[in-house]
């Protein structure tokens, strides 16, 4: 950027504060999704204890489940969450998972979610559903 006239140097930092911004929003969603997955698979720990026949049954069906928590679709984990988080959180989690969906296969987002739109409203969500 040294030797650049001073309008060029503003856009090429522009340009690099909208994709960091991308960036933080994307972040913040994998963490929102580790979450969820993460509550998920210590919510399954009660299977393994269960009256079954046979009696390894369980401990597959629990071991079965675990392993697939992460192959779950993200949509319908998070609408798993509704009650207790608001329609509205599950809407705002739904348009966050989409600028991400978007900017982690490099195409032009629909629309902007600054970093701290995305932090909010995931934090809403998490705690609406009572996870912080």
């Amino acid at each position: 950027m040294y030797g650049l006239p001073q309008e060029e140097g503003h856009e090429i930092l522009d340009h690099a504060e909208k994709q960091l911004n991308k960036l933080v929003a994307f972040v913040l969603f994998a963490a929102f999704e580790r979450t969820l997955r993460d509550h998920l698979s210590s919510s399954l720990d009660p299977i393994s204890e269960a009256p079954t026949t046979p009696e390894e049954l369980a401990e597959k069906l629990h071991n079965f489940l675990n392993n697939g928590v992460d192959r779950w679709a993200i949509d319908k984990v998070i609408e798993m969450f509704n009650p207790p988080a608001t329609e509205q959180d599950v809407n705002n989690a739904m348009n966050i998972r989409t600028f991400r969906h978007h900017v982690a296969h490099g195409d032009a987002p629909p629309n902007a979610i600054p970093p701290k739109t995305a932090y909010s409203q995931l934090t809403d969500f998490l705690k609406n559903a009572g996870l912080v």
